[in-house]
């Protein structure tokens, strides 16, 4: 369900393909290891369901922020500009930037919320799945070892390490 939200930036034109696509790896596979490490520890559920917020917020904060780049100034994140500018401001400055691109940031903004409160409620507030807890528990802690690991591959490939990380 993860990978609609970037899918949405890209056909809405926020997003390009490279920035929606490494979003959205990177979140569904994040986001899939903490569900089923939540549902495999139903002890250490608040502590995951806790983790499992974190991670939706900073990826859709990180999502809103790349696409507030492209609305309003047509660059990525990693472009220079945007490190410079961001470095070198003072707050008179920063106050007339929030003023000046308001609608960019607050209708951001609102898509953030709206993707988190619809992500949260229909996803993680429930009760955990009846098809996952009557896997066999073997099974169970072998396909959330599997899918943590495909996680750390994602992070330590040097060609997504450095796409995503200088791109996002």
């Amino acid at each position: 369900m993860f990978t609609f939200i970037p899918l949405a930036y890209y056909l809405f034109d926020k997003l390009n393909y490279s920035q929606a696509g490494l979003s959205a790896v990177l979140g569904f596979f994040t986001l899939t290891t903490l569900f089923y490490w939540r549902d495999i520890l139903p002890n250490k559920r608040t502590v995951f369901s806790g983790l499992l917020l974190a991670f939706l917020i900073i990826i859709l904060l990180n999502i809103g922020f790349q696409s507030t780049l492209r609305d309003a100034f047509g660059v990525q994140q990693e472009d220079v500009i945007v490190v410079q500018s961001i470095f070198s401001t003072d707050m008179a400055e920063s106050s007339e930037f929030f003023i000046q691109y308001v609608r960019y940031i607050s209708l951001n903004l609102v898509l953030f919320l709206g993707g988190l409160v619809l992500f949260w409620f229909l996803f993680t507030a429930g009760p955990p799945s009846s098809t996952t807890m009557e896997k066999p528990k073997a099974r169970r802690y072998w396909i959330a070892a599997t899918v943590t690991i495909l996680l750390l591959a994602i992070h330590f490939n040097r060609l997504s390490v450095k796409t995503y990380y200088h791109r996002v």
